[in-house]
């Protein structure tokens, strides 16, 4: 009778083989442990080089930003003493040329009143040597009226002024007579009484859109009267404008 087939097999041991087994093992963590033992012997002396460049790297950037940061300040120190010294420049040239300018009128005063007075002058009568306009701090124009004569030198000449400004306004001719322009004198004149010249001062308003082109000064006296027409443009050009 026939016995019936067996599921399990009989294997012999192999002890030689685990063997080999751990003894690679063992051989290849040696191995790892030479390997980060050199590693370690090899990379510890270039860690420490490289610690202490990067040491004295950030030393020598911290003193360059110290470096950079004093430049600035004295940068900024110095562009703003320039523009101090530009700013201060530019009032001392401002304030030379206007006193240049006021030197030149002095002088020019001067030599017409010592011709006046001196006798050089020619001689004539009753006349507007100058009218001056010039912008006032309330919207309004100041003027100066120069009056002179040379003539009756043991006398004074007495009288009135008044003056109007012709000019354009909407595209036509306007005539704004001394009423006109000065509201607050209701019209009555600027009285006169010179022995050589007298300068009269005062202020007028002109309208909105008032566009002046001439100036026509009426001097009243005993005996006769003076009318004369100054242009705008001289009115202007006399102050400086």
């Amino acid at each position: 009778m026939a016995q019936p087939a067996s599921d399990f097999m009989i294997v012999p041991r192999r002890p030689r083989a685990r063997w080999r087994w751990t003894l690679l093992t063992l051989a290849w963590l040696a191995s790892l442990a030479l390997v980060a033992l050199v590693v370690h012997r090899w990379s510890v002396p270039l860690l420490g080089e490289s610690m202490d460049q990067l040491d004295a790297l950030n030393e020598e950037n911290l003193a360059l930003q110290v470096k950079l940061e004093t430049a600035l300040q004295k940068n900024a120190v110095l562009s703003r003493a320039e523009q101090v010294n530009r700013e201060a420049l530019a009032q001392l040239q401002a304030s030379l040329s206007e006193r240049e300018e006021e030197i030149a009128s002095l002088r020019a005063d001067v030599g017409f009143y010592e011709r006046l007075v001196g006798g050089s002058a020619k001689r004539q009568g009753l006349a507007v040597h100058s009218v001056v306009f010039e912008p006032g701090a309330s919207g309004d124009l100041r003027y100066e009226i120069t009056l002179t004569q040379n003539i009756k030198r043991s006398g004074l000449t007495e009288g009135d002024l008044t003056f109007s400004v012709e000019g354009v306004a909407d595209g036509a001719l306007k005539v704004l007579g001394w009423r006109e322009l000065n509201p607050q004198r209701d019209g009555a004149p600027r009285p006169f009484s010179f022995r050589y010249f007298q300068q009269l001062s005062g202020s007028i308003m002109l309208p909105d859109g008032f566009q002046p082109q001439r100036v026509r000064v009426r001097l009243t006296r005993e005996g006769a009267d003076v009318d004369q027409t100054i242009p705008w443009e001289d009115t202007r050009r006399q102050a400086g404008a």
